[in-house]
């Protein structure tokens, strides 16, 4: 809507607004309620120049900056008493609620809020040529990330990690939807026919994902290939996150003393012990399981040992709550509908985690049946592994490929700015916070370019959804109001 001549002629050749929004391709709730507001008789000057969502500056600053409080201490406070809860233990979950930690989530939330709906609200009231905007966007975007600095280390580290991730899937997805040459605006699904499926001309449907499965299971293959690289090869613990690797050592069927061993014999740090396996004597698979069984059993019962022991019951587990809210919002009606889809989800996620774990050993048992024919080095054995194990992703359910594919890559990225840090090469205090604010301020103008654009290929559904609950848009406040 920043061209208001484009407006203009679109309204001006369209006898209703519904026709006007299959025209456009539009289905974001923004355009719809534009619509709304038009078919109630509402004239092209009330569309550009909305009824304020607040009455003041003051008046948004402080309810904003009250309900993000109230959002992020809540979530804080909700993370913080839960595993207390679940292990009976309420006196350790009332002490876990007023804490520094729980308050300093609450003020960055408060201060995200406030600053960057409270930016927007002043753009509101002057008009931009297009680029003006974007820049001002893009500034309210960053001055209101930098309020992570206020977050403890720890959790702010974690953030930054994941913003980055996302922000990376905001540009992939602008830069791919340009290279394509396709329309930024999507034709939604019900609208889509034949013709403007197949009519390069026309823009894409709705449900065509910008990524294909390819890419997505590729960026999971580098990122593994990285995490694999810093937990066995250089065995540099400290590089991983502790959570994760906590999450590693929990989920795998290998113990600590078979990781060390493969660690310290492709790093050439091993002891007598383990001379016959670096000097290729024997293959190096002999340190994760008996010489005289077949790489193959092992690799079929390490898959099921580890859905039966680890991965199974930990997406059991990881599944029930949003089970259990759904039971709850149906008032407690169950369907046989509800319970196969959360087993069917549980088998394909437990199937995925324990491929991926056992792909990482089969991996290397193959180059040890094949070291005879040609000789690769055992460190690039290990790697490899990972490699590999990232092509499990292709049997995880679709619509959690992408996320699964992010959540990997944050983690290879921290792994390696960790090994910057530790060497000494790069270690810039602050840095951490700019480019959070950075993240922020990408994540946040995508959200609006599809709120009021109708871009819906920059921001995928439920992040947007997510984002409406907290950032206002040029017509309309976001969701949680108190």
């Amino acid at each position: 809507m920043a061209n208001p001549d484009w407006a203009i002629n679109l309204f001006d050749r369209s006898e209703t607004v519904l026709e006007f929004l299959k025209r456009s391709g539009l289905s974001s709730q923004s355009f719809s309620n534009l619509g709304m507001r038009l078919r109630k008789g509402l004239t092209y000057n009330d569309l550009v120049q909305p009824g304020e969502l607040y009455s003041s500056v003051e008046h948004c600053l402080i309810s904003n900056f009250t309900e993000g409080c109230v959002i992020g201490g809540g979530m804080s406070v909700l993370v913080s008493i839960l595993p207390a809860l679940l292990k009976g233990n309420v006196r350790r979950a009332v002490t876990n609620v007023a804490t520094s930690s729980n308050m300093k989530v609450a003020v960055f939330f408060g201060t995200l809020m406030s600053v960057c709906n409270t930016g927007l609200y002043l753009e509101r009231k002057h008009v931009l040529d297009p680029k003006t905007r974007k820049k001002i966007r893009m500034l309210i975007g960053f001055v209101s990330g930098l309020s992570v600095g206020v977050l403890p280390k720890g959790i702010r580290r974690f953030i930054v990690y994941l913003l980055v991730s996302r922000s990376f899937e905001v540009a992939a997805r602008i830069v791919k939807t340009k290279l394509t040459g396709r329309s930024h605006l999507y034709v939604p699904a019900a609208l889509a026919t034949p013709e403007t499926i197949d009519d390069d001309s026309n823009p894409l449907p709705i449900n065509e994902e910008v990524f294909s499965p390819h890419e997505v299971v590729g960026l999971a293959c580098v990122s593994m290939t990285v995490i694999i690289a810093a937990w066995f090869r250089f065995a540099h613990y400290e590089l991983i996150p502790k959570g994760y690797l906590n999450f590693l050592n929990g989920i795998n069927n290998l113990t600590p003393k078979q990781v060390n061993d493969v660690s310290m014999i492709i790093s050439d740090r091993h002891g007598e012990d383990l001379v016959k396996f670096r000097r290729r004597q024997e293959p190096l698979c002999g340190t994760i399981h008996p010489s005289n069984q077949l790489c193959t059993d092992f690799y079929v019962n390490f898959v099921v040992k580890g859905i039966l022991t680890r991965t199974g019951p930990f997406y059991l587990k990881l599944y029930a709550l949003p089970l259990a809210v759904s039971i709850f919002k149906r008032k407690g009606n169950i369907s046989q509908l509800m319970i196969y889809h959360y087993l069917n989800r549980v088998w394909w996620s437990s199937l995925f985690l324990a491929t991926m774990n056992a792909t990482v050993a089969g991996t290397v048992c193959c180059f040890g049946k094949v070291g005879s024919l040609v000789e690769v080095p055992q460190d690039v054995q290990v790697m490899l592994g990972g490699t590999a194990s990232g092509l499990s992703l292709y049997i995880e359910q679709e619509n959690r490929r992408l996320e699964l594919a992010l959540y990997l890559f944050g983690q290879a990225i921290q792994i390696l700015v960790n090994a910057y840090s530790l060497a000494g090469w790069w270690a810039p205090r602050g840095f951490d916070i700019i480019v959070s604010a950075a993240s922020i301020s990408v994540v946040s103008y995508a959200f609006w370019e599809r709120e009021e654009k109708g871009r819906l290929e920059v921001v995928r559904p439920g992040y947007a959804s997510l984002l409406g609950k907290i950032f206002d848009t040029q017509y309309t406040r976001h969701g949680f109001k108190l």
